[in-house]
């Protein structure tokens, strides 16, 4: 029999077969076990038990509940590389959800998710709340709604007159969806000064704001310009000096063609005779 080996060890043929045997042993034991550990946690994951069984929206007072649901049911369908379900609880998409919807219905200011017990997931929603409306003239009045950021945010086909602030620009904003008219702190000056107005019955119409200010157009009324810069107090209180000492009748008021209040501490009107 032939003898194989070094100097400090000598080992038989039979010997190293057996040897090869048990590494080729480990190594299949080692793939089994490795595709078990990688195969495993694909097969839970693709179960009923770890999918997605329902949709539920809360939050939603204008915005309807089918919308949403289409487009959640939309962004979990598919799967990763072909292998894990979209709609699995665990590796559902959270923020290409979130971006789906928000872009998809610009009325939604915030979008929450979480999993529920029974596998749903629930979509918590916060709408946007109108505060004025963006309206251009174009073959007819079309109006938007504008929130407290400034963000005009959806069109507005129904709305009761009176309600909101009307505001519209010089030039106009040919596709104003989407987009910011005013800043959050113009949109709140502004509020806060009209609020004011109306404690000396000075009922808006219409605020159209150009490169120069805005010109504020009052129901049955006069103009009014003043500059965005002003401190809009303190016109107030100037204005209210004003038509306490120029004794300006309510029966004259309809009248007068515009008040001007660009000049600090001094304010002009016209009569509509020219006077």
């Amino acid at each position: 029999m032939k003898l194989i080996g070094s100097r400090r060890a000598v080992r038989s043929p039979e010997f190293h077969k057996k040897m090869e045997f048990r590494r080729k042993f480990r190594v299949f034991i080692f793939s089994i076990f490795f595709s078990l550990l990688l195969v495993s946690p694909i097969y839970i994951l693709r179960s009923e038990n770890f999918l997605v069984a329902k949709v539920s929206i809360t939050g939603n007072k204008v915005t309807q509940t089918e919308e949403i649901e289409s487009l959640v049911w939309g962004g979990i369908s598919g799967e990763y590389l072909k292998i894990i379900p979209k709609s699995s609880i665990v590796f559902y998409p959270k923020e290409s959800l979130r971006k789906v919807l928000s872009e998809s219905i610009p009325r939604l200011a915030s979008v929450n998710f979480s999993i529920t017990s029974n596998k749903s997931i629930e979509v918590s929603v916060v709408e946007r709340e109108p505060v004025a409306l963006y309206c251009i003239d174009s073959e007819e009045e079309k109006c938007f709604f504008v929130d407290k950021t400034g963000l005009v945010y959806s069109e507005a086909a129904n709305f009761s007159e009176g309600v909101y602030v009307v505001y519209k620009s010089v030039p106009e904003i040919s596709s104003p969806l989407r987009t910011y008219f005013l800043s959050e702190v113009e949109i709140a000056r502004n509020a806060s000064f009209l609020n004011n107005l109306s404690k000396i019955n000075w009922i808006p119409d219409s605020l159209t704001k150009d490169d120069e200010g805005y010109t504020l157009k009052l129901k049955d009324g006069p103009k009014v310009f003043f500059r965005a810069e002003q401190d809009f107090d303190r016109l107030f209180l100037d204005l209210q000096a004003f038509l306490k000492s120029a004794k300006i009748k309510p029966a004259n008021f309809s009248q007068i063609s515009y008040f001007d209040l660009r000049v600090d501490n001094k304010i002009f009107y016209k009569f509509i005779d020219g006077r």
